[in-house]
C-alpha cells in the first residue's frame, strides 16, 4: 500500500513537473525580494520572540549545550527552531542573514505542499490545487514569515507534511513530523489526543483502529521522547516547556483583572504576576525546602491563571471570543506597523482600556496605520481577501450537507481548524492562524470555483 501511494504521488509530480517547477520559481522570487528589500533592511527580521531562540542557538552552536546565557538548562521555548538556527552558525558562522536566506529558500516549497494537500484532499481537482498553491505564494502570512526569525516556517514546512500523510492514512509518517511540529511550536502534545479521537472513529474494526492509534501515538512519540527525557533528568518533572505559566498569566489572567478593578494593565500586573504569584512560589519553596524547579513556577503561575478565569467566567468565554475572532479576521499586514516600530510608526498595542468588542471593531475590522499609502492599500486589499476566504470557506460548509464527498473532508478537517482557533483565547495573534490557512484556502477555493461553474473532479 505503501509503495502503491509512493508511486501515485511520482505520477502526480511527473505529470505536472513544469506548474511545479514554475510555482517554485515564483514563490522563491517574491520570497528573495520581500527580504532582500525590506525584511533584511535594519534588522526587521528580528522579531520579538527572536530574542530568545536566538540566544539559545547561539549557546549550542559554541558547545555550551541547550542553556540560557547564564548556563541554567532552557525550558522556557520547545528546541526545534533554535536547532536549526545553531546548525547554519556552525556551518556558515554566526550570520543571522544567512540563516534567514536559507529560511527563504525552505519557505518556497510551501506552495509547493499545499498543492499536494490539495490532491488529497480533493482527488482529481487539479484546477482547485493550482489556483490554491498560486494564491499561497503571495500570500501576506507566508511572504512576511519566510524571512521573520519566527518558527513560523518551519512549522507549516512540517504541518503540511503532517497533514498530507495524516489525511493519507501514512500514520507513521504523520506521527513523525507531528513530532517536529512540537519540537517546533509546543502544539502537538495538545492536538495528538484529538488526532487519537478521530482515528478511533475512523473507519475499520476496533482492533484495527487502536493499532493505527499505536503506531501514530508511537512514531510521534519517538521523535518527542529525547527532549521529554532530558526534561525529565533535568527536573524530575515530564513536559515540553514552561512558557503556558507566564502565557495564560499574562493574557488571559491580567487582562480580566484590569477590566474587573478598572485598573492599567502595569498595576495588575504588579498584583498577580509579581506579588500572588511570587508569595505561591515563597509558600512552595518554605514547604519544599528548595528552590522550585521552572516549570513547577510555570505550573504555579497556571493555577493562579485557572483561578482567575473560573472566577469570572462570564468575562472569561467573552474575552475568548474576543481573542478567536481576532485569530480569524487579523491581517497579517498589520506586522508592517511591528516591523516599522523602530521609525516611530503607529504600533498596536496590546494593552487597550477600551472594551474588548469595541476595540476589536476599531483595530481589525477598520484598522488605524500609519502614513504609507501602498502599506495601507496592502492592508485593505488583504482585509477584504480574508473576508473573500471565510465567506468562501463557510459556503464550502455549505456544500457538504448536499455532497457525501464534501460531507467527508469537512468531517477530516474541522476538528483541527476548530482546535486552532479554540487554543488561541488567551492571545489571538493574527500568525496563530497560520497551520489551517491551507484548509480554509481549499475549502474556500472549491466553494468560489463551484460558484464559477469549475466543477472539474
Amino acid at each position: 500500500m505503501l509503495k502503491k501511494s509512493i508511486m501515485k504521488k511520482r505520477h502526480l509530480v511527473k505529470d505536472h513537473k513544469t506548474f511545479l517547477f514554475f510555482l517554485f520559481l515564483f514563490s522563491l522570487l517574491t520570497r528573495v525580494l520581500v527580504f532582500e528589500f525590506f525584511l533584511s533592511k535594519e534588522r526587521r527580521y528580528f522579531d520579538y520572540d527572536s530574542d530568545v531562540y536566538n540566544n539559545v542557538a547561539l549557546n549550542i552552536a559554541e558547545n555550551k549545550g541547550l542553556v540560557n546565557d547564564d548556563g541554567s538548562p532552557h525550558f522556557y521555548r520547545v528546541p526545534g527552531y533554535s536547532f536549526f538556527l545553531s546548525t547554519v552558525y556552525r556551518i556558515c558562522g554566526v550570520n543571522e542573514v544567512v540563516a534567514m536566506w536559507l529560511q527563504v529558500f525552505f519557505a518556497s516549497f510551501i506552495p509547493l505542499l499545499i498543492f499536494f494537500l490539495s490532491m488529497v484532499l480533493f482527488p482529481g481537482y487539479v484546477l482547485l490545487a493550482k489556483t490554491v498553491s498560486i494564491y499561497s505564494v503571495i500570500h501576506m502570512g507566508y511572504l512576511l514569515f519566510s524571512g521573520l526569525m519566527m518558527t513560523e516556517t518551519f512549522f507549516s514546512l512540517f504541518f503540511l507534511l503532517f497533514l498530507i500523510f495524516f489525511f493519507s492514512e501514512k500514520l507513521f509518517f504523520a506521527g513523525c513530523f507531528l513530532g517536529l511540529v512540537s519540537l517546533i511550536r509546543p502544539v502537538g502534545h495538545y492536538l495528538i489526543w484529538l488526532l487519537l479521537v478521530m482515528i478511533l472513529c475512523s473507519r475499520g474494526g476496533m482492533l484495527y483502529r487502536v493499532k493505527k492509534c499505536g503506531i501514530f501515538f508511537g512514531s510521534w512519540l519517538f521523535v518527542v521522547g529525547g527532549w521529554l527525557l532530558r526534561n525529565y533528568l533535568l527536573t524530575g518533572c515530564i513536559f515540553f516547556h514552561t512558557l503556558p505559566g507566564v502565557h495564560f498569566l499574562r493574557y488571559a489572567a491580567i487582562p480580566i483583572d484590569m477590566q474587573v478593578n478598572k485598573t492599567s494593565y502595569e498595576e495588575s500586573e504588579k498584583k498577580l504576576f509579581k506579588k500572588e504569584r511570587g508569595d505561591l512560589i515563597k509558600e512552595a519553596e518554605e514547604k519544599k525546602r528548595r528552590p522550585l524547579y521552572e516549570i513547577e513556577q510555570c505550573n504555579l503561575a497556571q493555577k493562579l491563571a485557572v483561578k482567575y478565569l473560573l472566577k469570572y467566567p462570564f468575562l472569561s468565554i467573552k474575552r475568548a471570543l474576543w481573542q478567536m475572532t481576532k485569530t480569524l479576521i487579523s491581517p497579517y499586514s498589520l506586522l508592517f506597523n511591528n516591523l516599522y516600530k523602530n521609525k516611530g510608526m503607529y504600533f498596536l498595542r496590546y494593552r487597550r482600556s477600551k472594551s474588548a468588542w469595541k476595540d476589536l471593531w476599531e483595530r481589525f475590522l477598520f484598522p488605524v496605520v500609519f502614513n504609507n499609502n501602498l502599506i495601507q492599500a496592502i492592508v485593505w486589499i488583504e482585509k477584504l481577501l480574508i473576508y473573500f476566504i471565510l465567506i468562501g470557506f463557510f459556503g464550502f460548509l455549505f456544500l457538504s450537507f448536499f455532497d457525501i464527498h464534501l460531507l467527508a473532508v469537512t468531517l477530516k478537517i474541522i476538528p483541527i481548524i476548530c482546535f486552532f482557533i479554540i487554543i488561541t483565547f488567551a492571545f489571538g495573534f493574527e500568525r496563530l492562524r497560520i497551520p489551517i490557512e491551507p484548509l480554509l484556502m481549499l475549502g474556500a477555493g472549491y466553494f468560489w470555483l463551484h460558484v464559477g461553474g469549475k466543477r472539474e473532479h
